[in-house]
């Protein structure tokens, strides 16, 4: 008998294991006897007591019995196998599993991160020392307030609900707190969506480029995803599907920064959208991610906000800046579907915990997210000067930086490299100690030229142009090789 352990954990576990993966890869019949301890322990290279105790324990949970004066066999009540020695467990998954798993595969590279000098990768912004302070404050004053903690509201406690509702009615969308859903970040809530509105089979549009985890929670859920192009002014109408025979069910937009080219959605286009989700009985699924970081003027208005005929629904992320901590969102939906939305959390339990959800709504009513957006937005805007200033300096008529009027992030075109070497410049660059992520990581469909998607959230001015400096020199190479 061969037996192979694990090296995890005490010795006579890993023999337990050992003897019960021989005995369910058939190695150890039922009724076969088993060395003795002594033999057993000559065997591994253990002592005889390390044996004594893995027999011990497999006696007690059945897998073996004891007869006095007649060794120890493998339990004769254990079903026989059939499966031949070593091979290995096959894990049936559902259709859906299997395609949540290849998705996750496919943009495995977005979120699996080498360390680098200067990173411009980043997603998930680094906690604010001040906001955080802020909401450990406000924490504490909801635990003093309620010590026991009360049981969750499937849909959100109700003061969060009018804070948020407040909060999206200075960007045009004028719905009462009925009909929010309060949702442990963006992602559950496009979970949600998910689990309301898809079905096997049914088509969802998506931007491209755009968010691959998006695309694969999409066809996780059964969907069929086809892909719209996006230029300068956010996604193009007149490439959305008209054929009456294959309806879209969904549309997956980013009217007020799309990700991640940072194009604006302009009004024409709106108009034009919510004319088709009418005539095509289909819905629109508004992604809002960062419509708050606008460094010119109020925030975008929300596409939700003009929508008369109950098409779209919002997806939002809260707190973005307490992601880390406390993820929090929102999905407001048209009519009385947030009923239903609710009935759907109440089983899935993916409501956040009501003293996180009361410490966000007390920084949202009293202001105190609003001061840390102002002070974001303004870090933000002067890092993109600094980005522009320094790849202009660099790069010169070599790149065009676009998508700098919201968020963290900028686009850096290079015009003159074709997008199949975004994949061979990212590589030169994290070389070189640089973190970027290529556009074509985005895109369904490759794009004719290269570009670099670079945040500058939370980097110094310094590190901005250092970073610039060796972007340029792997430009550079990757030119100078012929990938372009």
């Amino acid at each position: 008998m061969d037996l192979q352990l694990d090296g995890i954990g005490p010795l006579y576990q890993q023999l337990a294991r050992a003897i019960t993966g021989a005995i369910e890869q058939g190695q150890l019949v039922p009724g076969a006897r088993l060395p003795s301890t002594r033999e057993l322990a000559a065997a591994v290279g253990c002592s005889r007591n390390i044996a004594l105790m893995a027999y011990r324990q497999l006696l007690g949970e059945g897998y073996l019995l004891a007869y006095e004066k007649a060794g120890t066999y493998v339990s004769p009540d254990l079903p026989v196998t059939s499966r031949p020695a070593g091979a290995d467990a096959v894990l049936a998954l559902a259709p859906a599993g299997e395609q949540l798993v290849r998705g996750s595969e496919s943009a495995e590279g977005l979120w699996i991160q080498r360390s680098v000098e200067i990173d411009f990768r980043g997603e998930v912004p680094a906690p604010d020392p001040l906001l955080t302070a802020a909401f450990r404050r406000a924490l504490g004053r909801a635990v003093r307030a309620d010590p026991s903690g009360a049981a969750a509201v499937p849909a959100g406690e109700h003061p969060l609900r009018r804070a948020v509702a407040d909060r999206l009615a200075r960007r045009g969308l004028v719905r009462g707190p009925d009909t929010l859903v309060i949702t442990g970040g963006l992602r559950p809530g496009l979970d949600l969506i998910c689990r309301l509105f898809l079905s096997a089979g049914d088509l969802v549009v998506m931007e491209d480029p755009g968010y691959a985890r998006t695309r694969a929670m999409f066809e996780s859920a059964g969907a069929r995803v086809q892909a719209a192009p996006v230029d300068g002014g956010g996604l193009n109408p007149a490439a959305l599907p008209r054929d009456p025979d294959t309806p879209v069910r969904l549309l997956h937009v980013t009217p007020a920064h799309q990700f991640p080219t940072g194009a604006v959605l302009t009004a024409a286009r709106r108009r034009a959208i919510l004319d088709w989700a009418s005539a095509h009985d289909a819905f629109v699924v508004e992604d809002d991610r960062d419509g708050d970081l606008r460094h010119h003027g109020v925030g975008v208005p929300l596409l939700a906000g003009a929508d008369r005929a109950g098409r779209v629904i919002l997806c939002a992320d809260l707190a973005p800046a307490l992601a880390r901590i406390a993820p929090i969102g929102c999905v407001a939906l048209p009519g009385d579907l947030a009923q239903a939305a609710a009935a759907v959390l109440r089983v899935v339990g993916q409501t956040p915990a009501p003293l996180s959800q009361r410490a966000i709504g007390e920084l949202l009513a009293t202001g105190e997210y609003d001061t840390h957006v102002r002070r974001v937005v303004r870090g933000a805007a002067a890092a993109r000067e600094v980005l522009a200033d320094a790849v202009a300096g660099v790069l010169g008529g070599d790149a065009e930086v676009s998508g700098a009027a919201a968020g963290t992030a900028a686009v850096v075109w290079l015009p003159h490299l074709a997008g199949a070497a975004g994949a061979a410049l990212e590589a030169a660059c994290e070389s070189r100690g640089v973190g970027v992520r290529a556009l074509s990581r985005y895109s369904a469909v490759l794009p004719r030229r290269a570009a670099l998607l670079m945040d500058v959230g939370g980097l110094r001015a310094d590190a901005i142009v250092e970073g610039v400096r060796r972007i340029a020199d792997a430009y550079r190479q990757v030119r100078a090789d012929g990938s372009c």
